[in-house]
């Protein structure tokens, strides 16, 4: 095989490392250092040392300028790219961070004399501002933001220190996954890039090295405007592709089991559920009991050790209501209008503002209220949210928590002005505030925009949820037709009236005549299973 196929080999893999579904519509830092280029090298089996020597060969000789073409709609110049962000972290361990000190590092790797500029002058003078131009034009057009190294004036003018892309290093964003534990952050946590800098708060974090690397101390404390902003996008970016694995010395903690402290399963639910009395339980990702929680003095506590906690410190838990389940679910922030249910060991002042008495439990109290505009300017915990959710997924046939039934999926209805979204990937533009998804086959979705992580639901075939919901017990879900002649069914949508309580409940009231008052199951379920005798069809 050519060295020329080999390099189109590296070049797609770099491109499908940093350039995905997860970080679309975001800065990408293209941060290729020693761990990252040995996982690119794994994936082509292939030795790092052997992907730097094919990416040498090709780059040495003949110019530069054939790698602005493109092989499967990818252009060439990402392994260029790559490389010259590549020689510059082999300088981190240094307090040198110029093109003086860059120069010689990029001259070995493309087998120049480490001293001699005068070869990758010439190439830089021909291709380098072409070549990030293109590359930043490029991803642009494909969703990603991508700051380009400053330009220069005069001497060395087209010496393109890529200071943009060569920050912080893995080890350095993997040691500072436990700052994410610390302050209770989960991997996918549904937050906006504005609260989570307020929330992780980079330049406030103790030098502790539990959190920071010597090297990530060092990159902090090199102040400027144009670096801090870069720090926080790097940092913002890594997130939006944590996995919930917490790494120290160099190692990565990977123990299997629920005891697990440091690996956070993403996709856990933590519901308060009204029965008799009230009871906490966790859930996993497909809506099955994990454990329950006695309600006692420590609770909390027992909670955090399973399901970390984002007010851990404060003591108390915000949940907020699910309407399609009549239960409450934890989260970090409390929106205007919400339904919220606040489990505290110690807010002797929320009774004094909501003027009612809290539900209290050996120590315990767990108050419940609508949060008004009045009550979020004088209530003062942590967790009102500063922003707004940016869109809702509603109507459709909701048979789990983020999981629509196959031809009646969801209406995505966007707060605020959003010009476009991405659907697993693929650009789609918002010309009014809905984008109906309805038709959307079974599978796995990951909704993305800008500055937010990616949002994922769920479309099930009937038959498959046949096998595995209770909830459909007694429901011939197989019968189950996709039309477009029963709009209200297809989207749950209310028609006449408008909905004096949950828009789930009044289109059960409306089209199916029946109340359901079981809580801690799909309450669209049960009502269509009773009303339909076991069948539903065209």
């Amino acid at each position: 095989m050519s060295t020329r196929s080999d390099y189109i080999k590296i070049n797609k893999a770099i491109f499908d490392h940093f350039f995905n579904d997860r970080t679309v519509g975001e800065k990408v830092i293209l941060a290729l250092d020693n761990p990252t280029m040995e996982i690119i090298a794994t994936k082509l089996n292939f030795t790092p040392k052997q992907v730097l020597e094919i990416l040498k060969k090709s780059l040495e000789t003949g110019g530069w300028s054939w790698t602005l073409k493109e092989d499967d709609g990818i252009p060439l110049l990402f392994g260029l790219v790559g490389l010259q962000c590549y020689a510059g972290f082999q300088m981190e361990r240094g307090d040198h961070f110029s093109e003086n000190a860059f120069l010689p590092q990029l001259n070995t790797l493309l087998g120049f004399p480490e001293w001699d500029n005068n070869p990758i002058q010439q190439l830089f003078r021909a291709h380098q501002e072409k070549v990030w131009n293109d590359y930043i034009g490029f991803l642009q057009d494909k969703g990603y933001l991508i700051n380009l190294p400053r330009k220069k004036a005069g001497k060395g003018k087209f010496v393109q220190y890529p200071i943009s892309q060569v920050l912080m290093n893995t080890h350095d964003l993997q040691v500072f996954s436990n700052w994410f534990l610390e302050i209770g952050l989960r991997p996918g946590e549904f937050i906006c890039k504005k609260d989570f800098l307020e929330l992780v708060d980079f330049y406030q974090i103790p030098s502790n090295p539990l959190w920071l690397t010597p090297h990530s101390i060092r990159m902090r404390d090199r102040r400027n405007p144009y670096q801090d902003s870069i720090l926080e996008d790097q940092i913002f970016n890594y997130f939006l592709q944590w996995d919930g694995n917490t790494h120290k010395n160099d190692h990565v903690t990977q123990k299997e089991g629920k005891s697990n402290p440091n690996k956070v399963d993403s996709e856990m639910i933590l519901a308060l559920e009204l029965e008799e009395d009230p009871v906490i339980k966790l859930y996993d990702s497909k809506n099955r009991e994990l454990k329950q929680f006695e309600i006692n003095g420590q609770i909390i506590n027992d909670i955090n050790k399973e399901y970390p906690l984002p007010h851990f410190k404060n003591k108390y838990i915000l949940f907020s209501k699910d309407e399609t389940y009549n239960d409450y679910l934890e989260t970090r922030f409390l929106s205007i209008g919400d339904e919220c249910a606040v489990l505290s060991e110690r807010l002797p002042e929320l009774a004094f503002l909501l003027r009612k008495e809290p539900r209290k439990i050996d120590g315990i109290s767990i108050h419940f209220f609508t949060l008004t505009k009045d009550l979020a300017r004088r209530i003062h915990i942590n967790g009102i949210k500063k922003s707004g959710n940016p869109f809702f997924l509603k109507y459709g046939i909701k048979v789990g928590r983020k999981c629509w039934l196959e031809g009646a999926g969801p209406e995505v209805e966007f707060q605020g002005s959003i010009d476009r979204f991405w659907l697993n990937g693929k650009s789609l533009e918002v010309n009014e505030s809905c984008y109906q998804l309805k038709d959307l086959p079974a599978g796995t979705f990951w909704i993305k925009i800008a500055e937010y992580p990616p949002y994922k639901f769920n479309i099930e075939r009937a038959i498959g949820l046949q096998r595995v919901l209770k909830a459909t017990s007694g429901w011939n879900l197989t019968k189950w037709e996709p039309v477009d002649s029963k709009p209200n069914l297809i989207g749950c949508i209310v028609t006449e009236n408008q909905p004096r309580e949950s828009i789930t409940q009044e289109w059960i009231k409306q089209n199916l005549g029946q109340r359901n008052r079981i809580s801690s199951s799909n309450i669209v379920l049960n009502a269509l299973s009773r009303k339909n005798n076991g069948n539903i069809r065209k």
